[in-house]
C-alpha cells in the first residue's frame, strides 16, 4: 500500500480563481479598450500578430527567430492555480513581425523552450525571471543570451524595478495602452484587445534593447548590467529556496531555535508536497498552520489533526508525514541563532546612519539606481559584522561588481 504522503490525489483542494481575474476578464470583454496607435519605427513591428498552434508553425518561427538573431520574449501565465504557473500564451517579436503561441494548443513546445537555453540567439526580456524559468525545468538548460530592459534600465539612470510600460514612454515615447495583466489568459478565443496588449509586451523591446545599449556604453556601466543578466539564468537562481519564502504569520518571529527547527524542517517538506500535488505552496498549507504545527511540535497524528487552521486533506492525508518530519527536525541540528534580536551598538546606528545616505548618493551620481546596488539589510549586515569583531558576511556586497564600485564609500567594510 502507497504510503499516504505520498499517494497523488486528482483534485484535493479547489482549483481556486480569485475573483480580481475573473472581474478584470468580465470588464474587458464588456467594455473593450481604445488600442494604442503603435510607434512607426522601423525597429518596431506593426504587424497585427498570427497565432501558432501547430508543431509545424512552430518550427517554422523557430527558423525565423534563429535567422534573426535575437527577439523580444514574454508571456502570459496563471499562477494562482497550480505549483508551476501555467503558461497560457507566448509572445515574440523580431523587429519585422510580432507572434503569439498558444501553449494551450495540443502540441510540444519543448523546441521554444530549447531555444531559450540557445546561447547563439539573444533573447529581450523585462523583469524576465520567471519567464526564464521552464527552459530548465523543462529541458535541463538555463536561459543563455539574455538582456533583461528592466534590469538595464538600472544602470542608466531609471528607477529600479521600473515598469514595462514607464520604460517603453522614457525611452521609445510610446504608449503600451490598457493593462490586461489579470484577464483570463485561458480562455478562447482571446478578445482584440488582449491580442493587443500582449503584442505590445514585447513590440518595442527591441528598440529599447537598442537604447538602453547605446546609453549603458555613454554611462560606462555595460558590463555590471552584463553581469546581472548573467546572474538572472543561473540555476540556482531560478530554482525557488523554500527557506527564503517569508512566512507571513503571527508569532513567527519569537520561535525558539528547537521550534525554527522544525518550522524549516516543514517549509520544505511542504514545498516539495505542494509541487508533487500541483498545488500552489501556501494552498497546500498556509503560513500560520505551519507556524502553528511547529509551535506544538507534534508527537502523534491526533495532535496534527486538533490543529486549527490545518486544511483537512493535511489532517487525513500527510499526518503522520508531518509527525515524521517533525520527529527528525527535533533531533538533528539546530538552525543558527538569528541576529536580528540583538540591538546594535550605538556606534554600529551612527555609522550606519552615515553610511546608508552615502551609498545611495554615490550609486545614483553615477547613473544606477541605488535599489540595484543594495538593500539596507545588506549594508546592515555589514556594519554589524565589523562592530562585532566578526567575519564579513558573504553577501552580494562582498563580491563581483559591487565590491569594486562600493570601495570608494566603504572601504575597510569589504576587507
Amino acid at each position: 500500500m502507497a504510503s499516504p504522503s505520498t499517494t497523488p490525489d486528482p483534485a484535493p483542494w479547489p482549483r481556486y480563481r480569485p475573483p480580481h481575474r475573473r472581474l478584470a476578464d468580465e470588464r474587458i470583454r464588456a467594455e473593450g479598450a481604445e488600442l494604442p496607435v503603435v510607434l512607426d519605427h522601423p525597429m518596431v513591428p506593426g504587424n497585427t500578430p498570427a497565432l501558432v498552434d501547430t508543431a509545424e508553425g512552430l518550427a517554422a518561427l523557430l527558423r525565423r527567430l534563429r535567422d534573426a538573431g535575437r527577439f523580444a520574449y514574454d508571456a502570459e501565465f496563471i499562477g494562482e492555480q497550480t505549483f508551476h504557473p501555467r503558461f497560457c500564451l507566448i509572445q515574440v517579436a523580431t523587429e519585422q513581425a510580432v507572434t503569439l503561441i498558444d501553449p494551450l494548443a495540443d502540441f510540444d513546445l519543448t523546441p521554444f523552450w530549447a531555444m531559450i537555453g540557445d546561447a547563439s540567439v539573444q533573447k529581450i526580456v523585462h523583469a524576465g525571471k520567471q519567464d526564464l524559468e521552464p527552459a530548465l525545468r523543462l529541458t535541463g538548460r538555463p536561459a543563455q543570451k539574455v538582456f533583461d530592459t528592466q534590469v538595464a534600465a538600472a544602470f542608466v539612470g531609471l528607477d529600479y524595478p521600473t515598469s514595462l510600460e514607464k520604460l517603453v514612454a522614457a525611452l521609445c515615447h510610446a504608449d503600451l495602452g490598457t493593462d490586461h495583466k489579470f484577464s483570463r489568459w485561458d480562455r478562447r478565443p482571446l478578445t482584440e484587445t488582449q491580442v493587443a496588449y500582449a503584442a505590445n509586451d514585447v513590440r518595442y523591446l527591441m528598440l529599447a534593447r537598442h537604447e538602453l545599449e547605446k546609453r549603458l556604453e555613454q554611462f560606462g556601466h555595460r558590463d555590471k548590467a552584463h553581469a546581472e543578466f548573467a546572474e538572472l539564468t543561473r540555476p540556482e537562481a531560478l530554482r525557488n529556496d523554500p527557506l527564503a519564502m517569508k512566512l507571513r504569520a503571527r508569532g513567527v518571529g519569537k520561535l525558539r531555535r528547537r521550534q525554527q527547527a522544525v518550522c524549516d524542517a516543514l517549509r520544505i517538506w511542504r514545498y516539495e508536497q505542494a509541487e508533487k500535488n500541483d498545488v500552489p505552496v501556501r494552498a497546500f498549507l498556509d503560513d500560520q498552520a505551519l507556524v502553528d504545527l511547529a509551535r506544538c511540535k507534534p508527537e502523534d497524528a491526533e495532535t496534527v489533526r486538533n490543529c486549527k487552521g490545518v486544511p483537512w486533506p493535511i489532517k487525513e492525508r500527510f499526518a503522520e508525514a508531518i509527525v515524521a518530519v517533525t520527529q527528525d527536525a527535533l533531533s538533528g541540528e539546530l538552525p543558527p541563532r538569528r541576529d536580528s534580536g540583538r540591538p546594535m551598538t550605538e556606534g554600529a546606528k551612527e555609522r550606519l546612519d552615515t553610511l546608508w545616505p552615502a551609498v545611495r548618493n554615490h550609486a545614483e551620481q553615477r547613473g544606477i539606481a541605488p535599489t540595484m546596488v543594495l538593500s539596507k539589510r545588506e549594508l546592515t549586515e555589514l556594519v554589524r559584522a565589523d562592530d562585532e569583531g566578526r567575519d564579513r558576511p558573504d553577501n552580494r556586497l562582498t563580491r563581483g561588481w559591487r565590491c569594486d564600485f562600493l570601495r570608494p564609500v566603504l572601504g575597510g567594510l569589504l576587507g
